[in-house]
């Protein structure tokens, strides 16, 4: 996890407003300090430039564990449907794209038994019925 921190702390070696795209597909969920990363990336954004930001959905609201746990790959958090919002300050617009919003075809969804949580490998995570979970991609732009 050391390395995702270095990321953070040394980001600001980036100049302002110089890349059109920032794609970080499950980063965040590993960053103790996620509000900083955020703020770094729509520092980074050209105006006209998006960042598209994946963490996985694995419950209704989010939770923060405090501490990297490594039973849990290390995760700090554990994103819920919520875990979004705070982005909005940051970006002229945040657009939430979710399983369901897609033509049938083409819904990818989460497919995993995850009422039996907390469990020995993931002890803070809360229980979520089903085994068809959707999965929501935030894409945010400058």
């Amino acid at each position: 996890m050391a390395s995702i921190t270095r990321w953070t702390s040394r980001s600001s070696h980036f100049r302002n407003a110089s890349y059109d795209l920032v794609y970080a597909s499950h980063v965040l969920e590993h960053v103790p300090n996620d509000r900083e990363a955020i703020a770094e990336i729509r520092r980074v954004l050209k105006p006209s430039g998006f960042a598209i930001l994946a963490v996985p959905m694995v419950g209704e609201s989010t939770v923060e564990y405090g501490a990297p746990d490594e039973r849990d790959y290390g995760h700090v958090r554990a994103p819920g449907y919520d875990y979004f919002q705070p982005f909005k300050p940051h970006f002229s617009r945040v657009e939430e794209r979710s399983s369901d919003s897609f033509d049938p075809q083409y819904q990818l969804y989460a497919y995993k038994d995850r009422s039996a949580w907390p469990n020995e490998m993931f002890p803070k995570r809360t229980p979520t019925q089903g085994e068809k979970h959707r999965d929501v991609v935030a894409v945010c732009f400058a």
